[in-house]
C-alpha cells in the first residue's frame, strides 16, 4: 500500500480515497463518519462477523480465520457447516439474516469454549466488529478487505496500471487473471513454509518494556515463537518458487506471518516472528488479536512498523537485545 500512496500523491481525489484505504489497511478500522465514507462508495456495517472474503466459499472463509483457530482443517469447517444444514460452498454474503445470526452465535460459543477462561470476555471483540463494503458505479458490491488485498498484491507485482484502473473504477475486474502468477506463487510459498514450520519453530522471551506496556515484576516477559530462515532455506524456497532474488521472496512474508497461525505448531496466544538474514535481518511479526486487546500490546518499541502485523529491519545486536532465549512451558 505504501507504493500506491506514493503513486497517487499528486492526484487529489484518488489520494483521498487511497488515504482511507491505507487507514483500513493499517488498522482494519476507518475513523470517518458514515456520511463521509458514502462519498467514496464505502459502506460500514457494525457488529459483523470478521471473516475474509464474504463472497467466497464459506468453509474456506471460516478455516482461514485464525485469530482463534476455530477450524484446523477445511474438512472440519465443511463438517461443521453441514451439521447446521448450510452448504459449505455457499458464501456468507448469500446467507439469510437468520442464518448469519445463528452461525455467528454458534461460532462465538465455539470460540469461548476454545480459549482460556481469562480471554473469554474479549472473544466478541475478536470475532465481531465494523466491516466495510465498496460499491462502484455499476452497483457491484466488493468486500473491502479483499479489494485492499487485491490492490496490495498488484502493487507488489509492479502492476501499477492495473492498480490505477482498479482505483478509478473501484473494481476487481479481471482480478483472477491479473493475480494468477502471484496467487500460484503465494499458494506454493504458504505450502512450503507450512511444511518447514514443523521442525523449525523456536521460542524466545520479549521483555514487557518493549511491548508498549510495563507489567509487574512477576510478569516481566512474554513468550513468543519465531523461525529464523537461514541462507540454505531461503535459496531452496526461491528455487522451488522459481525466484532469483531474495527481495522477491520477502514480499510474501507479510502473508506468511499471518497464515502461519493456521498451523497447529503456532500458538494463537503467542506473538510470532519471521527473521531472514544474519547481520541485516528482515523482520516480519504478528501479535494475535486476543493478546493485543487483552494486554494492549504493540511492537513499536522494537523498531517495527505496523499494527497487528509488523515489519522492519534489525541488526544482530538488536535481535539479541529484544529477544532472550525461552522455552515452551
Amino acid at each position: 500500500m505504501y507504493k500506491i500512496l506514493k503513486m497517487v500523491e499528486n492526484d487529489g481525489e484518488l489520494k483521498d480515497f487511497v488515504d482511507i484505504l491505507f487507514q483500513y489497511y493499517k488498522n482494519k478500522e476507518i475513523n470517518l463518519s458514515d456520511g463521509k465514507l458514502k462519498q467514496y462508495g464505502i459502506v460500514r456495517e457494525i457488529d459483523e462477523l470478521l471473516i475474509y472474503d464474504k463472497k467466497g466459499p464459506l468453509y474456506i472463509s471460516l478455516h482461514d480465520f485464525n485469530e482463534i483457530p476455530l477450524f484446523r482443517t477445511e474438512l472440519e469447517a465443511i463438517s461443521y457447516l453441514k451439521s447446521m444444514n448450510i452448504t459449505p460452498e455457499t458464501s456468507y454474503y448469500e446467507l439469510s439474516d437468520f442464518e448469519k445470526e445463528v452461525l455467528t452465535d454458534k461460532l462465538l460459543q465455539k470460540a469461548k469454549n476454545l480459549v482460556p477462561i481469562g480471554y473469554r470476555k474479549i472473544v466478541e471483540d475478536v470475532l465481531l466488529g465494523s466491516d466495510y463494503w465498496l460499491t462502484n458505479k455499476n452497483g457491484e458490491k466488493i468486500h473491502l478487505c479483499k479489494y485492499v488485498a487485491y490492490l496490495n498484491s498488484l502493487a507488489k507485482m509492479g502492476k501499477l496500471k492495473e492498480v490505477e484502473y482498479a482505483l478509478v473504477n473501484k473494481t476487481m475486474e479481471n482480478h483472477m487473471e491479473n493475480l494468477m502468477e502471484y496467487r500460484l506463487l503465494l499458494a506454493k510459498s504458504i505450502s512450503i513454509f507450512d511444511d518447514m514450520l514443523d521442525n523449525n519453530v523456536k521460542y524466545a522471551n520479549i521483555d514487557y518494556k518493549f511491548l508498549g506496556k510495563r507489567r509487574r515484576h512477576e510478569e516481566y516477559s512474554m513468550l513468543c515463537q519465531y523461525v529464523h530462515l537461514n541462507k540454505n532455506f531461503s535459496e531452496n524456497m526461491m528455487s522451488k518458487l522459481g525466484l532469483n532474488k531474495n527481495s522477491l521472496l520477502r514480499k510474501y512474508y507479510p502473508v506468511l506471518v499471518h497464515t502461519a497461525y493456521t498451523n497447529p505448531n503456532i500458538s494463537y496466544l503467542m506473538p510470532f516472528f519471521i527473521f531472514d538474514g544474519v547481520e541485516n535481518i528482515s523482520v516480519y511479526a504478528k501479535i494475535p488479536k486476543l493478546l493485543k486487546i487483552k494486554y494492549n500490546l504493540d511492537f513499536k518499541g522494537m523498531d517495527l512498523t505496523g499494527n497487528n502485523t509488523y515489519f522492519g529491519n534489525w541488526s544482530k545486536r538488536q535481535l539479541k537485545s529484544y529477544l532472550r532465549p525461552g522455552e515452551r512451558v
